[in-house]
């Protein structure tokens, strides 16, 4: 992780910014499932998403602001912690202004950290209809370091479905990905 925020810092330091913000991203996302400490990461994104819009960078942007807002949430600096909205970003604005600048991923990762809130804060209604939209993205998976993240809570989101409702066809689900992991962790 380390590497990334020089990477970052030489980057921003050359005027190679397309690079900088790709590498501060992965440094954000990766720190977050680290178990960085919230209040300085939520910090830290603060600063690099401030740089990033300063250099109209819309597509790094868009996929560190909820992450910043997830930090938020779980700080407890927000209404309704279930839902990515407040001083960092509002959900249905980012979703939207993803759609419009065609920055596809930004649904998928708005979607899995949704089911983390929603595992977290025990919403079983959100889980369910946030599963079934990750269901629909099957076909489009995240093609990088963050597949593993979001295979995880997926798996982890069936097991508390699993828990609540006691539907073999979750625990399968729910083991089937777990597999899965084990494979790639090999």
């Amino acid at each position: 992780i380390p590497q990334l925020l020089e990477a970052y810092r030489v980057g921003a330091a050359m005027g190679e910014f397309e690079t900088a913000f790709m590498a501060i991203e992965s440094y954000m996302q990766m720190s977050f499932f680290c178990g960085a400490n919230l209040v300085r990461l939520e910090q830290e994104m603060n600063t690099y998403c401030a740089h990033m819009a300063e250099f109209d960078h819309k597509s790094q942007l868009y996929f560190c602001l909820p992450y910043w807002q997830l930090c938020l949430n779980f700080l407890g600096q927000t209404d309704i912690p279930t839902i990515l909205t407040g001083d960092a970003m509002d959900q249905a604005a980012l979703l939207e202004a993803a759609r419009s600048s065609n920055v596809i991923l930004v649904p998928q990762i708005i979607n899995v950290i949704q089911i983390l809130l929603a595992v977290s804060f025990e919403d079983t209604d959100l889980l369910k209809r946030a599963i079934q939209e990750y269901e629909s993205f099957e076909a489009h998976p995240i093609g990088h370091f963050m597949k593993y993240f979001s295979q995880f809570f997926i798996g982890l989101g069936y097991v508390t479905l699993y828990r609540s409702a006691v539907r073999r066809s979750l625990k399968r689900k729910a083991r089937k990905i777990y597999n899965s992991l084990a494979q790639w962790s090999n």
